[in-house]
């Protein structure tokens, strides 16, 4: 096995260079050399449908061409897996001025014609491929990662150093903020009536869980709608977590919303102090929002979703307490957002923002 603490310490701070996601391929190779067993887990995990048979050889920052691949992974028959792994950067992009066309990593590393590749980062983002598309295994948020390791520890009979290692390496996964969700306690509840600052970290998370969602995803893929102006995000101005969807050529004019608003005492003539869950569908400026009110006047739309005309600017909205939006836990909170999407399809409410001008 090689020496973890030499091969960290190749990758010495240098000026406009931060080595964290070296550092943390470094961790995870060595993570998963520690036991036979789990690096097969991990290889199936990411393998899905294509067969890699054991035992496996793991390299890291192999160079081909002028493509380093953060992580390698070949099979006994010298079949390769490329992983590249993202911290918190984005996946680069290329131009070929030969083509006269732009392409991403995944799409680089597809035209070596080496091996399979996978993409591992915080989120899930847009990758674009357009050649050897049966190549590529696809993309994986390092929350997934996180709970197949945590899986195999409580579940598997491991002797104490190694256990201490994938520990360990979990704790450091803690850290840089890639465990899954964390879901709303007693606690959280009870400070949703007067504060929500002691856990707006999950608020956040929350809205990210819903990004992630199966079902929501093919509703945005379908409609080609995304999180916009770096949403989900925390908007200080009103004291709001909120997830914005729409396209770049709406240009904010309309959009899908949802998030949680904390109310001070006296602030709201609706509503008492505490937070509360909101969606809606948002409009700007007024001669958008009255077009959209007349187009939708005659729409038979459950008040259980949305309620019309709620306020200026929010032809669609629905708003109340988080206490009751979370009673039922998170999956059902988020599977009752699907069914509001659901209902601006069936009601053709999705129609009429596509048409609205």
């Amino acid at each position: 096995m090689e020496n973890i603490f030499t091969n960290l310490a190749k990758y010495k701070p240098q000026p406009e260079i931060t080595p964290l996601e070296n550092f943390f391929t470094q961790s995870l190779k060595f993570v998963l050399d520690l036991d036979a067993g789990l690096l097969n887990k991990f290889v199936n995990a990411i393998a899905g449908e294509i067969v890699f048979k054991p035992p496996f050889v793991l390299d890291s920052q192999m160079k081909y061409g002028n493509s380093i691949i953060d992580l390698q992974i070949t099979d006994k028959n010298y079949k390769k897996i490329f992983i590249e792994i993202k911290v918190n950067a984005h996946e680069n992009r290329y131009y070929d001025d030969e083509a006269k066309e732009d392409f991403g990593q995944v799409e680089k590393y597809l035209q070596l014609k080496k091996g399979y590749v996978c993409f591992i980062a915080r989120d899930r983002v847009n990758i674009r491929v357009k050649r050897h598309k049966d190549k590529f295994l696809g993309q994986f948020e390092w929350f997934e990662v996180y709970k197949l390791l945590n899986e195999y520890l409580r579940h598997n009979k491991i002797d104490k150093t190694k256990k201490y290692f994938i520990t360990k390496f979990l704790d450091f996964m803690k850290e840089q903020n890639m465990q899954p969700f964390q879901k709303f306690n007693k606690k959280d509840i009870a400070l949703s009536k007067t504060n929500f600052l002691d856990f707006h970290d999950k608020l956040l998370d929350f809205l990210k869980e819903v990004c992630r969602d199966k079902r929501i995803r093919e509703f945005c893929k379908k409609y080609k709608l995304k999180p916009i102006f770096d949403s989900p995000k925390f908007s200080h101005r009103n004291n709001s977590f909120l997830l914005e969807l729409g396209k770049a050529e709406w240009g904010g004019h309309k959009e899908i919303i949802l998030g949680f608003e904390l109310y001070k005492k006296g602030e709201s003539e609706k509503f008492s102090e505490g937070l509360f869950y909101y969606q809606g569908v948002y409009t700007n400026p007024v001669s958008i929002y009255d077009k959209f009110r007349e187009a939708i006047k005659r729409k038979n739309i459950k008040k259980e979703y949305f309620v019309k005309g709620a306020d200026m600017y929010w032809p669609l909205m629905k708003e109340f307490e988080f206490a009751k939006f979370i009673k039922s836990g998170e999956k059902k909170a988020i599977t009752y957002i699907y069914n509001s999407l659901l209902e601006l399809e069936r009601k053709g409410v999705m129609d009429v923002l596509k048409k609205l001008r």
